[in-house]
């Protein structure tokens, strides 16, 4: 379940019209893609952190069972960068896992069969062979300086694979 663009058309499955929960839209990525999805004419949601704490899975699941997004895509991570990553790997560890587990057991509890988790190129390994394909995901040792952020997204990353096979999310 990473982000691609070609996977990512609610129009494919009935959803002119949709309303989509965008996580981290602050960010990087988010930031692109709202103003995106809002000139097609999607009903966007961009909750801050005060209003969606992603990581208090009782204010997860009210979040979502209040809205009832027809589609999630889930940006926000923690990133702490390189140097802070060697001294506080297991917080990234903790904040995006907790995050990323609990939107999908809101979604799963919600009816919300439509979530999209934002990868990193950070689940591969140093030695994967190019071009990257899914199937070299996790086949080797992470990148050592960001090793707690690239195993919380590998974590979250196969927590959606099984979401997708219990609950064909």
């Amino acid at each position: 379940m990473l982000a691609r663009k070609f996977l990512f058309k609610p129009e494919r499955v009935g959803l002119h019209m949709a309303t989509i929960l965008v996580t981290g839209a602050s960010g990087m990525l988010g930031q692109h893609l709202v103003p995106m999805l809002k000139n097609k004419g999607y009903s966007v949601l961009t909750p801050s952190r005060d209003e969606l704490d992603l990581s208090d899975a009782y204010a997860t699941s009210e979040y979502i069972k209040s809205n009832l997004p027809n589609f999630v895509v889930h940006c926000a991570a923690f990133v702490a960068g390189i140097a802070s990553s060697k001294t506080i790997k297991h917080h990234s560890l903790d904040a995006n896992i907790s995050m990323g587990l609990n939107l999908i057991r809101a979604c799963v509890k919600h009816g919300v069969a439509n979530m999209i988790n934002v990868g990193s190129a950070t689940v591969y390994p140093n030695e994967a062979p190019q071009p990257l394909s899914e199937s070299s995901i996790g086949d080797g040792p992470l990148e050592g300086p960001i090793e707690g952020y690239a195993l919380s997204k590998y974590v979250v990353y196969r927590a959606c694979e099984m979401a997708n096979e219990q609950h064909n999310m």
